[in-house]
C-alpha cells in the first residue's frame, strides 16, 4: 500500500508559537496549510520552506474564515494546530 502525504493545518502559522510548531511539522516530513492574516509574514515562511524543500499551501485571512475549505483535503484526516488569537 502507498504510503499517504500527512497534511497539517496550523493557524497563527506565521508567527510565536505558531511558527515554531510549522516548523516542527515540516522537519517531520508533513505538508503543512498555513493559516495567518499576516500575508507577508506567510509568504516569508513559504520561501523559506520552499528553500528546504518542504510543502506548504498558504491561507491568508481570518482563521475562520479558511479554517473549512481547509478541513476538507482528503483522508486522512488532517492534523489542526490551533495558535490563532482570535
Amino acid at each position: 500500500m502507498a504510503e499517504t502525504q500527512r497534511v497539517a493545518i496550523s493557524t497563527g502559522a506565521a508567527g510565536g508559537i505558531g511558527r515554531a510548531m510549522t516548523e516542527v511539522l515540516l522537519q517531520a516530513g508533513i505538508q503543512v496549510a498555513c493559516v495567518d492574516h499576516d500575508r507577508e509574514a506567510l509568504e516569508a515562511l513559504a520561501a523559506d520552506a520552499r528553500e528546504r524543500g518542504k510543502a506548504t499551501e498558504l491561507l491568508p485571512g481570518a482563521v475562520a474564515a479558511r479554517l473549512r475549505p481547509a478541513l476538507s483535503y482528503p483522508p486522512p484526516s488532517p492534523i489542526v494546530v490551533g495558535s490563532a488569537y482570535c
